[in-house]
């Protein structure tokens, strides 16, 4: 079991390093491939926001649904390795073959926590995009005349920002 984890683990570290060498290298393209370069949005403004949420959400969803989905095939493990008959001599490898069970309620329950605090970062990005704001409206400016005073409306542009 533990040459299977070690070359699973070997082969997971070996895939990253060549995936990070290759992104290192420029890729040119010929004349024929139009590239189209998009420039990031400003930060703090409402696209990067909305970006931000939406990263935000599904990052929590997936910890979350994921984090279930551990949480309960651990429990289902462990409940199926209590219910079996040992005797004292095999005790040890009863609490050997509960340990994977007990790692994967851990780790389920670890990434649902984790979670939750991903999605009131998204929250809080929603709530920071929703309250950039621009108008057009008209004000109100009164003039003093010798005969009275005047109001007369001028166009005004206002831009709202609530941090």
């Amino acid at each position: 079991m533990k040459k299977i984890i070690l070359f699973f683990l070997t082969l997971f570290s070996a895939f990253e390093t060549t995936l990070a060498q290759d992104r290192l290298h420029n890729i040119t393209t010929s004349p024929s491939f139009k590239t189209v370069s998009l420039s990031p949005p400003v930060k703090y403004s409402h696209e990067y926001c909305a970006v931000k949420c939406s990263k935000f959400r599904t990052t929590g969803w997936v910890l979350l649904s994921l984090g279930t989905v551990l949480g309960v095939t651990g429990l289902i493990v462990y409940e199926n390795h209590l219910h079996q008959d040992y005797n004292w001599d095999e005790l040890g490898n009863a609490m050997v073959n509960s340990a994977g069970a007990e790692l994967l309620m851990i780790a389920g329950s670890s990434m649902v926590l984790v979670s939750i605090p991903v999605f009131i970062s998204s929250w809080h990005y929603k709530k920071m995009a929703l309250s950039f704001s621009a108008s057009l409206r008209l004000e109100q400016h009164h003039e003093l005349y010798q005969t009275g005073i005047a109001r007369n409306h001028y166009p005004a542009l206002g831009i709202s920002i609530k941090l």
